[in-house]
C-alpha cells in the first residue's frame, strides 16, 4: 500500500476550492442580500443545508479525484483524504450550530472512502 501524496493534495485542492470558495461564499452573500441577515446574526438552516450538501457533493469529487489518482491504493488514500478534510469542521465549531459540525464530522469520511471503493471496484 503506497501514499500518494499529490494525489491527495489534489483531492483536498478540489475539495477546498468547491466547498470554501463556492459553498460557503456564495451561499453566505445569497443569504446576505437576499433575507437581510448578517455575518454575526444565525444563518438560517436552509443556507445551513444547502452549503453542507454542495460541500459533500465537493468532498465527493475531491475524494474521485483522490482515488483516481491513486490507484489501485484508492481507498488508503481516499481514507487519508476523509480524514485530512475532516480536520477544518473542528476549527469552525463556533461558527455553525453544533448540528451542522457534528453532521459534517459523520458524513465526510463515509463519503471519501466510499468513492475509494467504488474505483477500486472499477480497477481490479
Amino acid at each position: 500500500m503506497k501514499i500518494r501524496v499529490l494525489a491527495i493534495l489534489a483531492g483536498l485542492a478540489v475539495d477546498f476550492i468547491g466547498s470554501v470558495l463556492f459553498a460557503i461564499t456564495v451561499i453566505l452573500i445569497l443569504g446576505i442580500f437576499r433575507r437581510g441577515w448578517g455575518l454575526l446574526s444565525g444563518i438560517p438552516t436552509t443556507e445551513l443545508l444547502l452549503a453542507y450538501w454542495i460541500g459533500l457533493g465537493f468532498t465527493l469529487f475531491g475524494a474521485y479525484v483522490t482515488a483516481r489518482l491513486s490507484a489501485p491504493n484508492c481507498v488508503l488514500n481516499t481514507l487519508l483524504f476523509g480524514l485530512l478534510s475532516t480536520i477544518p469542521s473542528f476549527f469552525f465549531v463556533s461558527w455553525y450550530p453544533l448540528w451542522f459540525t457534528v453532521l459534517c464530522v459523520i458524513t465526510i469520511l463515509p463519503v471519501s472512502v466510499a468513492a475509494g471503493y467504488a474505483v477500486a471496484a472499477r480497477t481490479v
